[in-house]
């Protein structure tokens, strides 16, 4: 009998961003509109749903202010500080536990963030070898809450049924879609 598949999503649910993506975001968004950004506004965008991509998010924030700029500069801005806060990360999971469910289930991930950044994440808390599968922003055409990333994972580990922990309505809605059981998790900001 093939184990039990749990999905899991990095931001939020396995790490806490707050002072890392939230926080790039947040001084992207005030660079180019020279206005101060709460992380509050930043964790309302990722409420409200349609904001998976965290680019997305600060190119929606910078509008908001009556500011039009190039999706190519807020990506690099953007990647620029992440790419000093990233080392800010925190991990959220109990590592015993993970150690734990990887032996009774399998584990994967799909997220929104760069295949890159999800290694570098998983690499840099010691945690990689859980998971079986990781499913990134690239590896799909549609973004959640598209179930596209989900059903994929499905199709790998042949599995009709699976569990998927996620952060955001996007989240829920991909599970909802993907016709798997959706378990929320409040994100630590």
């Amino acid at each position: 009998m093939n184990k039990q598949l749990l999905i899991f999503d990095i931001d939020g649910v396995l790490v806490d961003v707050t002072n890392s993506y939230r926080k790039a975001a947040k001084l992207t968004a005030e660079f180019f509109t020279g206005k101060q950004v709460d992380l509050r506004e930043i964790q309302e965008y990722k409420n409200k749903g349609g904001y998976v991509n965290d680019w997305n998010l600060t190119e929606a924030v910078i509008t908001s202010r009556g500011f039009k700029v190039s999706k190519s500069k807020i990506i690099k801005k953007f990647q620029e500080y992440y790419q000093k806060f990233m080392k800010n990360e925190k991990w959220l999971l109990n590592k015993k536990l993970l150690g734990e469910l990887s032996k009774n289930y399998e584990l994967a991930i799909l997220t929104g963030r760069p295949k890159e950044e999800a290694i570098y994440a998983l690499k840099n808390f010691s945690v990689a070898n859980y998971f079986s599968e990781v499913i990134a922003m690239e590896d799909v055409t549609k973004q959640k809450p598209n179930p596209e990333g989900l059903l994929k994972i499905l199709r790998k580990f042949n599995a009709d049924n699976a569990f998927y922990f996620g952060d955001t309505i996007d989240d829920v809605k991909a599970a909802v879609n993907a016709n798997i059981i959706s378990i929320g998790i409040l994100p630590p900001s």
